[in-house]
């Protein structure tokens, strides 16, 4: 019954999670936003109510000079870095004595009105895309650099009829056939925030793929706080 016991207690400390305390900084771009970031802290807090966190939403230079900037490890950013992008961003890793974790790859996806011409035709061509009215969904609009800045061979072709930061503004307009809205497809995972509002678009895949690398940023020895939250992230999300 002794061992019995201790066996019982000993699996009930590894199945619990440890209680921890404090406040850490999540900086999270958009499409971190509009999909798997709300419900992921919304049940980590469930977990860890003494865990305060401070939300954020910025673009990726403005994350990675953020957390370079603190003087704190209590800090951890999810951003993605555009394949074409890759070479720059670890320059300014490096530059701020910072880690990136890859998690998963994500394509560029494309979502519409169900009115739209583009609705229910399969995949089509960035040209075809390109031809109308783009809607982007942005990180901020402080005068930074927005998460789609970076690919201007693409969005030099388009004409950018809105960039909001509001979710609710981008859905409407989405639905309301104003234009073509961007996101990387880890919006359509079932932990998403959009994933309730999916039947209301209809996501347009392409030829060609725009593609990035999803991850998150710490310093070089980030907290237990911190690292808390990074393994309920992955556990939460199945990364």
């Amino acid at each position: 019954q002794y061992h019995a016991l201790v066996k019982e207690l000993r699996e009930a400390e590894t199945s619990s999670p440890k209680i921890l305390q404090g406040t850490i900084t999540v900086y999270a771009t958009s499409v971190y936003m509009i999909s798997i970031m709300p419900n992921t802290i919304k049940n980590f807090k469930l977990q860890q109510q003494n865990i305060n966190i401070l939300l954020h939403t910025l673009s990726v230079k403005a994350i990675l000079a953020k957390i370079a900037a603190a003087k704190t490890n209590d800090a951890v950013g999810f951003i993605g870095i555009p394949d074409h992008e890759r070479e720059s961003i670890f320059t300014l890793l490096k530059e701020g004595n910072l880690q990136f974790y890859p998690l998963f790859r994500s394509n560029m996806c494309f979502c519409a009105s169900h009115s739209s011409p583009l609705a229910d035709q399969g995949k089509q061509s960035l040209a075809t895309i390109s031809k109308y009215p783009i809607i982007l969904f942005t990180s901020s609009q402080d005068g930074e650099e927005n998460d789609f800045s970076a690919y201007t061979d693409f969005l030099k072709e388009c004409h950018i009829t809105l960039s909001t930061s509001s979710y609710n503004i981008w859905l409407d307009a989405v639905m309301q056939n104003t234009g073509i809205g961007m996101l990387y497809d880890v919006v359509l995972s079932s932990n998403s925030y959009l994933a309730k509002d999916l039947d209301k678009i209809a996501i347009i895949s392409t030829r060609e793929k725009i593609s990035a690398t999803m991850g998150y940023v710490t310093t070089a020895s980030p907290s237990e706080l911190v690292l808390s939250f990074i393994a309920f992230f992955n556990q939460y999300n199945r990364l």
